[in-house]
């Protein structure tokens, strides 16, 4: 991590430009809060059911291993925090814009609302993702959330809007679900993946081509699935070309097409360069843009749907 507190960055809230800067002590006070925050989380996992990862989290001895600083990871993890700021401030007007809506098409203020909701816990989860340096489970559940507040936002902007297409068929909208359940667990899959490569990394085994198999069914999942994504696009390129021809949802498929054939490519460069920083950026980037197209395309067909039948 690049920050060891939250939302401060090294108890400040524009981060230190060297450690220099820092306190003498700042290693033992930082890992002293950390300890607290933890034993908090323990307790309320226990208070929840859920011994098991509660006994996992309290024995896992690393948690309290030093946060060096590094100015790269300290200003990466200070950006994302403010865009994150600045996500809720959008979310927050978003939701007040609704309110306009709400004897009309009450559905659109309901949809923000929830967005709003996930929004704001994920970023109570992000702070313990921090507090938990990143632990197991802790990463996937961040993301399943991002992603659960943007489909709430994405479904309310085009909820109010007329569709796309006017003749309906439920192979249309039955392969836009497939997609877009596959694009959903690729990202869960894939963001298990990353966590399984974190732990390695850990243990002193960086994953690479000779021992990429030691990830296991998760990855094996994670791998299958895009060709399955990408077989799915094309067959609805294909259709929407042949019964449309270039539609604006033919285009979308075109993209999506593209955008899962990049992802595979940056996917197989993290194997074979040993998971570098601009192939995982680049593959997270190409997941959720999948994501988002399989989102698109699947509203699209289901309004159609819903407005038909």
């Amino acid at each position: 991590m690049g920050c060891p507190d939250w939302p401060k960055c090294f108890g400040q809230w524009v981060p230190p430009t060297s450690e220099d800067a820092l306190p003498e002590n700042y290693e033992s006070y930082f890992l002293n809060k950390r300890k607290d925050k933890i034993a908090r989380l323990v307790t309320f996992l226990e208070n929840i059911g859920q011994e098991e990862k509660a006994t996992e989290i309290a024995q896992a001895t690393w948690l309290m291993e030093h946060d060096p600083y590094s100015f790269r990871k300290a200003y990466t993890e200070y950006i994302n925090r403010l865009w994150g700021a600045f996500t809720g401030l959008l979310a927050m007007g978003a939701l007040v814009l609704s309110f306009q809506f709400v004897r009309r098409q009450p559905a659109i203020t309901v949809l923000i609302t929830l967005g709003v909701l996930f929004t704001f816990f994920n970023a109570w989860l992000g702070s313990l993702v921090v507090d938990t340096n990143l632990f197991e489970g802790m990463v996937t559940i961040h993301f399943v959330f991002a992603f659960l507040a943007f489909s709430a936002f994405v479904a309310a902007y085009y909820y109010g809007k007329p569709a796309l297409r006017t003749e309906t068929n439920v192979k249309y909208l039955a392969i836009g679900a497939i997609l877009l359940i596959l694009a959903s667990a690729q990202v869960i899959a894939g963001s298990q993946v990353r966590e399984l490569v974190d732990v390695s990394a850990r243990n002193g085994a960086a994953i690479g081509l000779d021992n990429y198999k030691s990830l296991g069914s998760v990855f094996n999942f994670h791998r299958v699935s895009s060709v399955i994504v990408l077989i799915a696009a094309g067959w609805m390129a294909f259709a929407y070309r042949r019964n449309e021809g270039k539609s604006a949802l033919y285009k979308a498929s075109i993209i999506l097409v593209a955008v899962v054939l990049l992802q595979i490519s940056t996917g197989a460069s993290n194997i074979t360069f040993g998971f570098p920083a601009f192939a995982q950026i680049g593959h997270i980037t190409m997941g959720a843009a999948v994501f988002a197209l399989s989102l698109y395309l699947f509203i699209q067909e289901f309004k159609i749907w819903r407005l038909r039948s």
